[in-house]
C-alpha cells in the first residue's frame, strides 16, 4: 500500500509499482498473506524516495541576446531530457515552444542555439533592455510528462541607436537677413533651429524604434541653458530653440533615444549669441533763449555693433520725427533726419549723434512761440525701433525787461495787467536754516489750511478762541467737538443767560440758576387796591354799610338786618401767570475739556 491508498495485489519477490512521480517520497506498507492458511502479516511503514529526473544546475541563468546559452545538467544519468525555451514578451505574455532541444541520457552539458532566434528574441523585447526567460527540463515516464522549470534573464547589448548629423540655422528672417550667418543669433532676438532631414534621421538597432530626440543648449561653462524633447518624425524633424538672453559661445547637443531608452552618441555643434541691446537715446529739444521760434536739438544714442569679423552688421542707424500742436493729432508722415554720425565706442557698442544748436543753423527754423508742440521721434537700428516723445513749450523767457517798464520772469508779459513785476512760475527761496522753499506752494498750503474746516490749523485756532468754559451758540444742534475737537456739553437747556453782577448776591457768580417760567402771586405781592359798593335801599337803612332791608311801614324806623342781603364777592382765577420775555431758541454748548 502506497500512502493511504488501496492495497495493490502482486506475487513474487519483486514487483513494480506504476504511477510514482520522480524525486518524491512515499510511505509504503507491505502485507504478506499465506496461500495455505490465509494468515496475513503487515509490515511497519517505510519511506522510499523515487529517483529525480535531470535538472539545470547553472548558478546564474542569463545570457546576451545574439549568443548561445550553455546549460549544465545534474541527475542526467537516469533519463534523457527535453529542453523547452520561452520568453516573457513586452505585453507580459509568454511564448509557447519558442525553442526545443533533446538531450540524451548521460549528457551533462547542453548548448541552446539561441543565436539562431536572435531576431525573434529582439522582437519580443522592443521596450526593454532585458527580459525573463524560462527553461523546462523534462521527461516522459509511463506516458506522464514531468518537468523542472528554471527562470533567467536575457540581456540586450550593443543596441544604441545610430545618429551622426544635423543642420542648424537662425530661422528668424529679420535678424538672419542682418547677420547672414547661420551660426549666429542676436541676444534676445531670433530663433536658432536644428533640422534633422530624413537622410540624417537616427536609426534604431535590433528591432527597437526611435521615439525622439533630446536637445540641450550649453554655455561655455557646460551649463545647460535649454532642454527640448522632440518626437521622432520620418520627415524633417525641426527643433526650435529660440534665443538666449546672454551673449556668448554656446553648443547645440542632440542625441536620439529609442523605445528601449537607449541613447545614441551626442552630436554637438557650436553657435554664437551676439550682444545686443535696444538703442538708448537721449534727445534734448529747446527754443533758442528758451522763447525764440528757432528750435535746437541735441541727439545721441548708444546702439549695438553686432560685429562679425570686421563688419558692423547693425549699421546704419536712422532717425525720423513728426510734430503737432499740443492737443492736435500727428500726421501720418515723418521727416527723416540726415547727417547722423556714428563711431565705435567699445567692442560691442557704437555711438550715433546729431546736434543742431545755433540760431544760424537750427533744427527747426520757425515754431510759433505762442503755441506748445508735441514731438515724436523714431530711432531705428536694423533690429528694432524705439519711440521717444517730447514737448516744446510756448516761448517763455527766463527774464524779460519790457519797454513799458514791466518785468517778467518765466512768462510773456501780460499787457492787460497792472502788475509791473510778473512771475510765471513758483518762487523758490532759501530760509535762514538753508531749506529751499516754494513760496506759492506754501501760500496755497496756508490758504488751504485757513479755508478747510477740517485742517489741524483751523481746529487749533478755533479751540484757542474758545477755551474751556466758553459758551458757543448754534441752531443746528451740531456738537462743536465733532468738528473742531475738544469736549463740549449741552448747556442751559430751557434757560436764558443773565450777566454776572458781583454786587448782587443773586448774580455774583457764573452758572447760578434762578427764575421761574410761570409765577402765582401771593397777597403780599399784590398791589394795594379797594373795592367800591353802590347799592340803593328804598326802605330802611343799611347795616354796617354792608347789608339792609326794605320796610312797608312808613314813618317808623327799624334797625336790624335786611331781608335781602347784598355784598362784595371774590374775582380772579388764582392761577400762575406767564413770566417770560419774548425769546428765540438755539443750542448752547459749553466747552469742558
Amino acid at each position: 500500500m502506497i500512502g493511504n491508498g488501496p492495497w495493490i495485489g502482486t506475487s513474487g519477490t519483486t514487483f513494480t509499482v506504476p504511477g510514482l512521480a520522480p524525486n518524491t517520497s512515499y510511505s509504503v506498507k507491505i502485507k504478506v498473506k499465506r496461500t495455505d492458511s490465509g494468515l496475513e502479516t503487515i509490515s511497519n511503514a517505510i519511506t522510499v524516495k523515487t529517483q529525480p529526473i535531470a535538472s539545470i544546475s547553472n548558478a546564474n541563468l542569463e545570457f546576451d541576446i545574439g549568443k548561445n546559452l550553455t546549460l549544465t545538467l545534474m541527475d542526467y544519468n537516469l533519463n534523457a531530457s527535453s529542453l523547452l525555451f520561452d520568453v516573457e514578451c513586452d505585453d507580459n505574455t509568454w511564448t509557447s515552444g519558442l525553442l526545443s532541444i533533446a538531450s540524451g541520457i548521460n549528457v551533462q552539458n547542453v548548448t541552446l542555439p539561441l543565436s539562431n532566434i536572435a531576431d525573434t528574441l529582439y522582437s519580443c523585447c522592443k521596450a526593454r533592455n532585458e527580459m525573463r526567460f524560462k527553461i523546462s527540463c523534462g521527461t516522459t515516464i509511463d506516458k506522464v510528462y514531468y518537468e523542472n522549470i528554471f527562470y533567467g534573464t536575457a540581456h540586450i547589448i550593443d543596441s544604441n541607436p545610430v545618429f551622426s548629423n544635423y543642420t542648424y540655422s537662425n530661422t528668424d528672417a529679420a535678424t538672419s537677413s542682418v547677420l547672414q550667418n547661420s551660426s549666429y543669433i542676436i541676444e534676445n532676438y531670433g530663433n536658432m533651429q536644428a533640422q534633422i532631414s530624413p537622410s540624417n534621421q537616427a536609426h534604431p538597432k535590433n528591432q527597437a524604434s526611435i521615439i525622439g530626440y533630446i536637445t540641450t543648449v550649453t554655455n561655455e561653462k557646460d551649463e545647460t541653458k535649454k532642454q527640448v524633447k522632440t518626437d521622432f518624425s520620418a520627415n524633417n524633424t525641426l527643433i526650435n530653440l529660440g534665443t538666449l538672453s546672454e551673449a556668448g559661445d554656446y553648443k547645440i547637443n542632440i542625441y536620439a533615444i529609442d523605445s528601449r531608452g537607449n541613447k545614441s552618441a551626442t552630436i554637438s555643434k557650436a553657435f554664437y549669441v551676439l550682444p545686443y541691446s535696444r538703442p538708448a537715446a537721449r534727445i534734448a529739444l529747446s527754443r533758442i533763449n528758451e522763447f525764440e521760434k528757432e528750435i535746437t536739438i541735441d541727439f545721441s544714442t548708444v546702439y549695438s555693433r553686432l560685429k562679425l569679423g570686421n563688419a558692423n552688421k547693425n549699421s546704419p542707424l536712422t532717425l525720423k520725427y513728426r510734430y503737432a500742436e499740443a492737443g492736435k493729432a500727428f500726421t501720418d508722415s515723418y521727416t527723416a533726419v540726415t547727417g547722423i554720425t556714428s563711431k565705435d565706442i567699445s567692442a560691442s557698442d557704437q555711438l550715433a549723434a546729431y546736434v543742431k544748436s545755433t540760431a544760424a543753423n537750427p533744427f527747426i527754423k520757425n515754431l510759433e512761440i505762442e503755441k506748445s508742440y508735441n514731438f515724436e521721434f523714431v530711432i531705428s537700428d536694423r533690429i528694432t525701433s524705439i519711440t521717444e516723445s517730447l514737448m516744446v513749450d510756448k516761448g517763455i523767457p527766463i527774464f524779460m525787461p519790457c519797454d513799458n517798464g514791466k518785468v517778467t520772469v518765466g512768462m510773456l508779459p501780460d499787457v492787460n495787467s497792472n502788475a509791473d513785476f510778473q512771475v510765471g512760475t513758483d518762487i523758490m527761496a532759501t530760509d535762514t536754516k538753508g531749506k529751499k522753499r516754494l513760496l506759492l506752494e506754501e501760500l496755497d498750503s496756508i490758504n488751504h489750511l485757513l479755508v478747510d474746516k477740517n485742517s489741524k490749523l483751523i481746529k487749533t485756532i478755533y479751540l484757542n478762541l474758545h477755551p474751556i468754559g466758553d459758551i458757543v451758540f448754534n441752531t443746528t444742534g451740531t456738537n462743536p467737538g465733532d468738528i473742531y475737537g475738544g469736549e463740549w456739553l449741552s448747556w442751559g437747556k430751557g434757560r436764558v443767560p443773565v450777566g454776572v453782577d458781583i454786587a448782587n448776591s443773586r448774580y455774583n457768580d457764573s452758572e447760578i440758576e434762578g427764575g421761574e417760567e410761570t409765577h402765582k402771586l401771593t397777597v403780599s405781592e399784590m398791589p394795594s387796591h379797594n373795592h367800591s359798593l353802590n347799592k340803593n335801599v328804598p326802605y330802611g337803612i343799611p347795616y354796617n354799610n354792608t347789608s339792609g332791608t326794605n320796610s312797608n311801614n312808613g314813618g317808623n324806623t327799624h334797625y336790624g338786618e335786611s331781608y335781602n342781603p347784598f355784598g362784595i364777592g371774590n374775582a380772579g382765577g388764582g392761577l400762575s401767570h406767564n413770566n417770560m420775555q419774548p425769546f428765540v431758541t438755539c443750542f448752547m454748548w459749553k466747552r469742558t475739556a
